[in-house]
């Protein structure tokens, strides 16, 4: 079947089959690149060299199992690292990032930022209760009664230590992740192969990078349930066309998780 041309008046996206949510343009790099990107800026020189040096620096062995401060200041450190990166390979790839991975703050896209905090306090809700119940019984039923949600963030650490938590999981995080996750690894799949297969990629690296040290039987469970976070952070993105509404819904869904775990410590 062939498809009828646009009409004249229609906007650039509608003519051009390659293109991102809303009327934004595709954007320049592919899945390639992306993956790449992870691998070398977050993984090799964020996680393992400037977390190890950080590590090194305050008296703990990269090796070492351990929590609290030294690993909080370690993962600020690799998170602003790789935001750095993503910053230097924007400036290299596509001097017009900003414009193509749609980021807007003016203020007639307030309500984009206020819909992306509510649409992250109802993704919590539907991710905890909706898919995480269910989902929790299935894998007590097939892998053993003592299947449980591992916490992300140790809950007997020191006031400090705390403060910096927060600061990692409600701004350095979702500022960094949606950036990755969403503005480049999603947008590299979605724009040329569809809305579907690039929710699914990026949900799916999303889910498998949240891997705490705890049994597998609840890696797998959280990992999971970040899949079905990944992808509900996709589509608020997808919708508003602009990527501060997800990083406000990411902000929103931490928000209550790190309440969460503290309000039981």
């Amino acid at each position: 079947m062939i498809p009828f041309p646009p009409p004249p008046g229609a906007p650039a996206a509608a003519r051009d089959p390659r293109h991102g949510p809303g009327d934004l343009p595709a954007v320049t790099w592919g899945a390639f690149e992306s993956l790449a990107l992870f691998i070398v800026g977050n993984l090799a020189i964020g996680q393992v060299l400037v977390a190890g040096i950080v590590l090194v620096a305050m008296g703990v062995q990269p090796t070492e199992d351990v929590a609290g401060l030294p690993t909080i200041v370690a993962t600020i450190a690799a998170d602003l690292t790789f935001l750095g990166v993503m910053l230097l390979f924007f400036r290299w790839r596509a001097p017009d990032w900003r414009r193509r991975v749609g980021i807007f703050l003016d203020r007639g896209r307030v309500r984009d930022v206020a819909f992306g905090f509510v649409g992250g306090l109802l993704l919590y809700g539907i991710v905890a209760v909706v898919v995480g119940a269910p989902l929790l019984w299935l894998f007590r039923e097939v892998l053993g009664r003592q299947v449980s949600q591992p916490e992300q963030i140790a809950s007997n650490i020191s006031a400090g230590a705390k403060v910096l938590a927060v600061l990692s999981a409600v701004v350095i995080a979702p500022i960094t992740e949606e950036l990755y996750f969403r503005g480049i690894l999603y947008r590299s799949v979605r724009d040329r192969r569809g809305i579907a297969l690039g929710v699914l990629v990026q949900a799916l690296v999303f889910g498998a990078v949240h891997a705490p040290a705890a049994p597998w039987r609840d890696v797998l469970f959280l990992q999971v349930l970040m899949c079905f976070t990944g992808a509900g952070l996709a589509l608020i993105y997808e919708r508003r066309a602009n990527l501060a509404a997800s990083v406000a819904a990411h902000m929103a869904f931490n928000i209550i998780g790190v309440i969460a775990i503290f309000h039981g410590a």
